[in-house]
Order: C-alpha cells, then structure tokens, then sequence
C-alpha cells in the first residue's frame, strides 16, 4: 500500500482539523488511506477544559456555549478549592481539639496527683498518675508507632438509613 507523504503543517491538516470525511477527500487519498489515517486518528488532552480550537467550534451548536464551559469550569475549580480548604479546617481542628484534651488530661493527672499526695497516700502512688496521666497517652503512640500498630481507622459514613453495613435498624414499638 503507497501512502502519500505525510501532509506539511502549513497545509492546516492537524490532527483536530481531519475530522470529517469530507477534510480526508481533500486529501486526495486512496480510499484504503483514509481508512487507516481515521483509525490512526487520535487527539489527547489533559485539563478541565478542551483546547482553544474545539471549543471555539462549540460556537457552531450554541453561541454561548464555549463561555458556559469555561465558566462550568471555573465554578468547578472554585468547588475543589473550596471542598480543600473545608478538610483542612477540619483536620487543624482536629489537632486542636486533641492538644486540649491532651492538656487537660495532663492537668487532670497532676491535680489529681496532688489530691491523693494530700489525702495522705504514699508519693508513689501520687508519681504514678502523674506518669500515666502525662506520658501514658504520648508513650502508647510512640509505642504503637515502634510495633506497626495502625492509628484507628476513620469512621465509615452513616448510610441513608441510619444503620451501619451489615446491621439492621431496630424497629420502632408500637
């Protein structure tokens, strides 16, 4: 099979332009050409929005049609920025809330430690809770980090009706 030579950029034949069969009879190209030049046919693109060229020819269908594109994209970026700075938030107050209770664990132990030092009761039982009321918590992590132990996975979303996978709602007395 004799192919004609590949066609010269200044011949406008980019890959976008071939897409009727028409464009390929303006090739002049043997029908069995034009079969494997359309099966050889492919166009990639990476992004939220097609390139400047196909979507100028969405014009064709709707005259504002390209600017309802762009502006579904740019309402689409707008929704991941968004969505990305809601997680965010969550996890530092997350941080926060677990450096607080970890601090008010931590002065719990050291009054509680000052209580039972008063009360009369021997200063190693008063060491102790100060020990497992500050370090246990910190100490179990670093622990748990030097086994392997996997922090606690996240907890599964609620389905619809309220019941978690494999368990059924109880039923209402009536």
């Amino acid at each position: 099979m004799n192919l004609p030579a590949k066609p010269k950029r200044n011949q406008e034949t980019s890959r976008s332009a071939l897409s009727s069969s028409e464009e390929l009879r303006q090739l002049d190209l043997p029908p069995d050409a034009q079969a494997t030049l359309v099966m050889n046919m492919v166009q990639q693109h990476s992004g939220p929005l097609p390139p400047a060229d196909l979507l100028a020819s969405y014009s064709v269908v709707k005259d504002d049609l390209p600017e309802q594109i762009v502006g579904w994209a740019d309402l689409q970026i707008r929704h991941r920025t968004d969505l990305e700075r809601v997680v965010t938030l969550g996890a530092e107050r997350r941080m926060d809330r677990a450096q607080w209770f970890a601090a008010t664990v931590a002065v719990t132990s050291i009054i509680s430690a000052s209580a039972v030092a008063i009360a009369g009761a021997s200063w190693i039982a008063s060491a102790f809770i100060v020990v497992a009321g500050v370090g246990g918590p910190a100490a179990a992590m670093v622990l748990a980090h030097k086994l392997g132990i996997p922090a606690a996975p996240p907890p599964e979303p609620a389905n619809r009706g309220g019941a978690q996978a494999g368990q059924s709602r109880p039923r209402k007395k009536r």
